[in-house]
C-alpha cells in the first residue's frame, strides 16, 4: 500500500504553507508517526480507573483508494459535487459534498484531481458554512464542523493559493469561537473533555464536533485542543460501547438504529485518517449490531421500539453502510449480505474484492445486549424486549457514579411484521406495535408530544426488570415509577409482565397509586400502533374495531382480554414523531372509569390499581387460549396465564422490594412443570399429579418472577450472537 506524507503545520504558518503545497512532491514519502504527549502524573497520562490505551496516533489525510482501477465507491464520490453551482442551502446534504469536493480535488487516485472547478464549488461551500460562527451564529452547530474543518486544513496542507486571503482570518475566528464553545459550552460537556467523563457523551453529536475541534486545532495550531480530542476519541469513545455491538446515544441511554450511522461513520473517520489501532478494535467490537437488529426484508427494517423515547423515526435509514464497513475491514460475511448494496462513498477507502457473503438465520429469538432482552424474528414476524436500565451504566459500566441524563424508556415490548414482498430498494415497514404502557395525564390540555410526553406521564424510572431466556421462550417483568423529562418521578408505579414466544407476544400492565389523595387529569393504558410517517414511509391506515376487544391493524391484531379501567375502548391517529398533520399511527386508549377525557382532576387512593392484559400477534395467527390475569391470596404477587399450542404459560413476579412466598395450585394437562426463574438460568423440573401442580413455599426474591412452562420438554439453552452467527 502506499503510503502518503502528511506535514503537520507548525508554528511558523508560512513555512507550512510552504512545504505543504504542492501534493504532487510529498504523496509518496513516509508517513511520520505522531506520538502524543502524556500528561505528567503517576498514573501514565490517564485517570484513575481508566483503560490503559495506546495512544499512538499517525495522521494520514490522504489515504489510498485501495484497488482504484475497480473500487467502485470512488465513483460514488463525484456523483455528490454540483459543478457549477454556486448556491446553498446550508445542509447536511451539503456538509457531505464539502468532504466529496476536498478529496475529489486533492486525492491523487481522484479523476477530478486539480480540477479547477471543483475546487470553486468547494470554496462557495465552505464560504458559505464558514460565515456564521464569527458572527457568533450557530456556535455549537455539529453539521458542518468537521467537514470544513478537514476540508480547509487539506487545503493549508496541500493548497494554500486557493484558500481565499480575504476570508483566511473571518474563517480562523469563527473556528476558534465554535471550538471554544464546544469545549466550554456546559458543565458535562467540561466534564466529558476534561475529567473523560462518558456519561456527559451525546455520541453521534459529540464525535461530529470532536472532529471539527480537532482539525480546527490543526489549523490553528492549538496543540492543547487536539489533545483533548485524542483523548476523548481514544478513552471515552470506546466506553459508549454495549456488549450487543451498539454505542450508548446520550448519557446511559441506548441508541436509535438511526443514529447507529452517523455514530460509527464518524468513529470510521478517526480511524481513517489516524490509523487509530484502538479505535480499529472498537469498529471490531460493534460488528455484532447490524445482523442483529436488521430484519433482512427488502431494504431492511429496525424497529424503534427500544430506541429512546423521542426518536421513533420509523424511516428507510437502515444501517447498511455500518454493515458494509465491518464487511471489509474485517471480513464479515453477514455483514456482507446487510451491506453489499451500500452506496456511500466512504467506503472506497477500505474496499476490497472478494468478501464473501453468508446467509443470514432465520426463524429465531436471540438474547440482544443491545437492549438485554429477546429479539425475535420469525418469517415477517419480528419482536423485541426491553430489559435494558436507562438510568445507569449496566452492565458494561457497573456502579458508574455519574448521573443519569435525559429520561426513561417508553416501552418495555413491541411487535412488528414487515412486508414480505418488499423489493430489494424498499423500506420494508408494514406495521408496527410500537408499544403499550400505562400513563397518568399530570396537567391539562392536549398532547403534543407523543414520545416523552408533555401531558401524559408513563416514561418508566427506577425501575427494577428482570428476564427469563429460553431457546424460544421469553418473559420480562418490571416494576418503576411513572415519570417524565430528566427521570421527574410521580407518586404512581407501572408493573409489567411480558411473554414472548414465537407467535406473539402477551403482557399484563398494571399502574398502581403510592400516595393517599393522589390528584391527575386522567387514568389510562395507552397501545401506540405504527403504519409509518407522513412524507417518510408508510401509508394512512384505519384501525378495525370488531367489537370484542379484538383490533385489527394493516397485517397485526391485538386483543384486550381483561381490563378494569371500564371507562371505554378509544381510538385516534396522530403522528409517531410528533408532526400535527400525520396520522399514520393509531392510539388505542383504555380510560378509567373515572376519567371522563374532559380534563377533570380525579383522585385515587394509596394501593388503587387498573390492569389490562393485552395480546398482539400477526394477522394469520390465532389469539391465545385461556388468557388470563392469576388470583393469588398474596397481594405482592402479579401474574398471567395463557395456552398456546397445547401448552400453558404462567408468570408469576413479586411486584414488592421483599421476599415474597409463592403458594399456589394450578390447573395442568401434562405432567412436568418447568420453572425457569429471573435470578438464575437454571430450570427446576416438577412433576406434577391429578391435572394439578402445587407450588408450596417458593421463594421469589424481590421483583423477580418465574416463568412456569406446562410441557415435557423446555429448552433454556436459549441463543446468543455467537450460536446464531457462526
Amino acid at each position: 500500500m502506499k503510503k502518503f506524507l502528511v506535514l503537520v503545520c507548525s508554528l511558523l504558518y508560512i513555512n507550512c504553507m510552504s512545504a505543504c503545497a504542492h501534493t504532487d512532491a510529498i504523496i509518496s514519502k513516509e508517513i511520520p508517526e505522531e506520538t502524543l504527549p502524556d500528561d505528567d502524573n503517576d498514573n501514565g497520562g490517564k485517570e484513575d480507573g481508566e483503560t490503559d490505551v495506546e495512544l499512538k496516533l499517525k495522521l494520514t489525510l490522504l489515504p489510498e483508494f485501495p484497488y482504484a482501477a475497480s473500487n467502485p465507491y470512488i465513483g460514488e464520490l463525484y456523483k455528490l459535487i454540483k459543478v457549477g453551482s454556486t448556491t446553498t442551502t446550508t445542509s447536511f446534504k451539503e456538509s457531505d459534498e464539502v468532504l466529496a469536493a476536498i478529496y475529489a480535488y486533492l486525492h491523487p487516485d481522484s479523476k477530478m484531481k486539480g480540477d479547477k472547478a471543483v475546487r470553486d464549488r468547494l470554496i462557495v461551500l465552505l464560504t458559505n458554512f464558514l460565515q456564521y460562527w464569527p458572527r457568533g451564529e450557530k456556535l455549537g452547530e455539529m453539521m458542518f464542523h468537521f467537514q470544513c474543518s478537514l476540508a480547509y486544513y487539506m487545503l493549508q496542507c496541500y493548497s494554500p493559493e486557493d484558500i481565499p486571503a480575504e476570508l483566511k482570518d473571518s474563517w480562523n475566528e469563527g473556528l476558534r469561537r465554535q471550538t471554544e464553545y464546544v469545549f466550554n459550552q456546559s458543565a458535562d460537556k467540561k466534564d466529558l473533555y476534561n475529567n473523560h467523563e462518558v456519561a456527559a457523551l451525546w455520541l453521534n453529536g459529540d464525535i461530529r464536533l470532536a472532529l471539527g475541534a480537532y482539525f480546527s486545532g490543526k489549523i490553528l495550531n492549538r496543540k492543547d485542543w487536539c489533545k483533548k480530542i485524542e483523548d476523548m476519541m481514544e478513552i471515552v469513545v470506546p466506553q459508549t460501547l454495549l456488549n450487543g455491538g451498539g454505542t450508548r446515544y446520550v448519557s446511559y441511554q441506548n441508541e436509535s438504529p438511526s443514529y447507529h450511522v452517523a455514530s460509527k461513520q464518524y468513529m470510521y473517520w478517526w480511524y481513517v485518517l489516524t490509523r487509530s489501532e484502538n479505535m480499529k478494535n472498537t469498529l471490531r467490537k460493534m460488528n455484532k449490531y447490524c445482523p442483529l437488529t436488521i430484519h433482512p426484508v427488502g431494504k431492511g427494517f429496525v424497529e424503534y421500539t427500544s430506541s429512546p423515547s423521542w426518536k421513533p423515526y420509523y424511516n428507510s435509514n437502515i444501517p447498511s453502510f455500518p454493515a458494509a464497513i465491518a464487511a471489509y475491514m474485517f471480513d464479515d460475511p453477514y455483514n456482507y449480505t446487510l451491506g453489499k448494496n451500500d452506496k456511500t462513498w466512504e467506503l472506497a477507502f477500505v474496499y476490497k474484492p472478494g468478501v464473501k457473503s453468508a446467509e443470514l438465520p432465520k426463524n429465531y429469538v436471540v438474547f440482544d445486549e443491545n437492549n438485554i432482552g429477546p429479539r425475535g424474528q420469525f418469517g415477517n414476524w419480528g419482536y423485541v424486549g426491553v430489559a435494558r436500565n436507562v438510568q445507569c451504566g449496566d452492565p458494561e459500566l457497573p456502579g458508574h457514579p455519574y448521573p443519569a441524563q435525559m429520561e426513561g424508556k417508553s416501552a418495555l415490548a413491541g411487535a412488528y411484521v414487515v412486508k414480505g414482498d418488499a423489493a430489494p430498494s424498499e423500506y420494508a415497514l408494514g406495521v408496527a406495535f410500537h408499544s403499550s404502557m400505562p400513563a397518568i395525564k399530570a396537567e391539562m390540555g392536549e398532547e403534543t408530544d407523543f414520545g416523552r410526553g408533555h401531558k401524559f406521564i408513563d416514561l418508566t424510572c427506577n425501575e427494577h426488570t428482570t428476564l427469563t431466556k429460553g431457546k424460544e421462550i421469553y418473559s420480562l417483568s418490571s416494576r418503576y415509577t411513572l415519570s417524565k423529562r430528566r427521570f421527574k418521578s410521580y407518586a404512581w408505579d407501572g408493573i409489567q409482565e411480558w411473554v414472548f414466544t414465537p407467535k406473539r407476544i402477551i403482557g399484563l400492565l398494571q399502574v398502581e397509586s403510592t400516595a393517599d389523595n393522589n390528584a391527575v387529569y386522567g387514568l389510562v393504558n395507552r397501545t401506540k400502533l405504527v403504519g409509518g410517517r407522513r412524507n417518510v414511509s408508510g401509508k394512512d391506515r384505519q384501525i378495525t374495531d370488531n367489537g370484542d376487544g379484538t383490533y385489527n391493524y394493516g397485517e397485526l391484531k391485538v386483543k384486550i382480554h381483561d381490563e378494569n379501567y371500564k371507562g371505554g375502548h378509544h381510538i385516534s391517529y396522530f403522528g409517531i414523531f410528533n408532526d400535527k398533520l400525520d396520522k399514520r399511527s393509531c392510539m388505542l386508549t383504555l380510560r378509567d372509569a373515572k376519567d371522563q377525557g374532559n380534563d377533570t382532576r380525579i383522585t385515587y387512593q394509596k394501593g388503587e390499581r387498573r390492569y389490562v392484559l393485552i395480546e398482539c400477534t400477526q394477522e394469520s395467527v390465532g389469539f391465545a387460549e385461556g388468557a388470563k390475569c392469576v388470583s393469588l391470596t398474596n397481594k405482592n404477587l402479579s401474574g398471567l396465564e395463557f395456552v398456546e399450542d397445547g401448552i400453558k404459560y404462567i408468570v408469576v413476579h413479586n411486584t414488592s422490594d421483599v421476599a415474597q412466598k409463592l403458594n399456589a395450585e394450578f390447573s395442568i394437562t401434562r405432567s412436568k412443570m418447568y420453572v425457569q426463574h429471573s435470578w438464575n438460568e437454571t430450570p427446576e423440573v416438577i412433576t406434577c399429579t391429578n391435572n394439578k401442580c402445587a407450588l408450596s413455599d417458593m421463594t421469589i426474591p424481590a421483583y423477580g418472577h418465574i416463568l412456569l412452562i406446562n410441557n415435557d420438554r423446555f429448552d433454556s439453552d436459549y441463543n446468543t450472537y455467537q450460536d446464531l452467527f457462526k
